[in-house]
């Protein structure tokens, strides 16, 4: 893994996959509403082909009595459409969008996002499919036969063990896990879905499982040797060699 020079409020890390086809990504993982114009300023320079959200964009969850985040939800849209507007984007919904209702699909759809709740489409020589905080084991199987290289964007890194692993998916993008918010020898402290001493919190996992450590705080603890990540993924068939893997 390579950094780039820090010159945002977060750090950009580069992956180099390899893939029957050469193509540059992006990651983008809990946003959480946050000001989109550092994110959109990085994606410009990086210059990616496809642009892949792995949850946690938006506001659209009913518990505890919590309001419609609707300035945040604004950021999210905007966010979107300055992503579509750069390269082709795919966003599959995370737990805090565990309520995405109509209204929010079709606001969705008018930035030109790509929005994949259990369904896949195919795109630059890639298969791309995205599941929601509550998969249908039905959709990844389907998906695990189809013929060719597919990404699945799926928020929660836990689901890797308990439904992923078995399935013929050549790389699972993720993220959930906000790097563990503290972090120590390189790992995360605690995360939801995984509990104290998480196993994947931030990096790539088994040559398969790639969790972003995400955009943005929202809790009121800080995040302490965890810095947030955008992550440049760099497809190609002579990427083999230079694939760094946890």
């Amino acid at each position: 893994m390579k950094k780039r020079k820090d010159v945002y409020p977060f750090e950009v890390n580069a992956w180099a996959i390899p893939a029957p086809v050469s193509r540059r990504g992006a990651l983008i993982a809990d946003l959480h509403g946050q000001d989109p114009g550092p994110v959109l300023t990085a994606l410009r320079a990086a210059a990616p082909e496809l642009i892949f959200v792995a949850g946690d964009l938006l506001e659209c969850r009913k518990s505890r009595g919590r309001a419609h985040a609707a300035e945040k939800n604004e950021n999210a849209y905007a966010f979107l459409m300055g992503a579509a507007a750069l390269a082709p984007t795919f966003y599959a919904p995370g737990n805090h969008e565990a309520a995405l209702g109509d209204a929010e699909r079709r606001r969705i759809s008018h930035t030109g996002a790509i929005l994949l709740e259990n369904r896949a489409v195919a795109s630059q020589g890639f298969l791309i499919g995205g599941i929601t905080s509550r998969p249908d084991r039905e959709f990844l199987e389907r998906f695990s036969r189809m013929i060719g290289y597919k990404i699945l964007l799926c928020h929660h890194p836990e689901y890797y063990e308990s439904l992923l692993r078995p399935l013929d998916i050549q790389l699972i993008l993720a993220g959930h896990a906000h790097g563990g918010q503290f972090r120590a020898r390189g790992r995360g402290i605690y995360a939801p879905g995984q509990g104290i001493l998480p196993p994947y919190t931030g990096g790539f996992y088994q040559g398969r499982l790639l969790v972003s450590r995400g955009l943005a705080n929202n809790l009121c603890l800080p995040r302490i040797n965890n810095k947030k990540e955008l992550l440049i993924l760099h497809f190609g068939p002579d990427q083999g060699k230079a694939a760094s893997f946890q």
